[in-house]
């Protein structure tokens, strides 16, 4: 197993997270605007087309929030579309690009890494597995993540559920080389 030190880097995963499930949301809201409809938020200064539009667009996944003067509305396929790019960034954001570089852009930036309970890269099965039990690790959905990082927070390698059925470990890469990071009392 590793050295403790080369996982204490829970501050900087939590920042990690943080930029990179930004990403993931402001570009998942440029999405979500560009499929937004806008009407005035007072029905009765409509048009008998924006009635009408408004009508159109209604259905059973559609949201219509009004804002200020004005009544955003999303039809359901926009909704979708939305739900749709989101889920293939974050599978970019979180499996992909870890598969093949190593990083996501957080991870880069704070001058992280995951690597296997053997100090090597992890296996493409481990990025998926890390994700998908991800989904659990960012509940409650109040405060993304905050599941993950208590438990993060009580493991002594600072793993989250996704990293512990995984088996992998967030390390700093400054204190490590780059594969077969040493064992603690190597």
């Amino acid at each position: 197993m590793l050295d403790p030190k080369l996982t204490s880097v829970l501050p900087r995963r939590i920042l990690a997270f943080a930029l990179v499930f930004g990403i993931v949301g402001l570009l998942s809201a440029f999405v979500a605007r560009s499929q937004f409809e806008t009407f005035p938020a007072d029905s009765s200064t409509w048009t008998a087309a924006q009635l009408n539009r408004v009508r159109d667009l209604a259905g059973p996944l559609s949201r219509q929030q009004d804002i200020g003067d004005t009544k955003y509305v999303i039809p359901g396929g926009g909704l979708l579309l939305v739900v749709a790019i989101a889920s293939v960034l974050a599978l970019i954001i979180f499996v992909l690009l870890p598969a093949s570089t190593g990083w996501t852009p957080g991870k880069r930036l704070l001058g992280l890494r995951t690597v296997d309970l053997g100090g090597d890269e992890p296996t493409m099965s481990q990025y998926l597995t890390r994700a998908v039990v991800g989904l659990i690790d960012v509940l409650p959905g109040f405060i993304p993540g905050l599941l993950g990082f208590a438990l993060a927070g009580t493991s002594t390698h600072r793993q989250r559920l996704g990293d512990r059925l995984a088996g992998t470990l967030v390390i700093d890469a400054k204190k490590a080389p780059a594969s077969g990071v040493p064992a603690a009392g190597r």
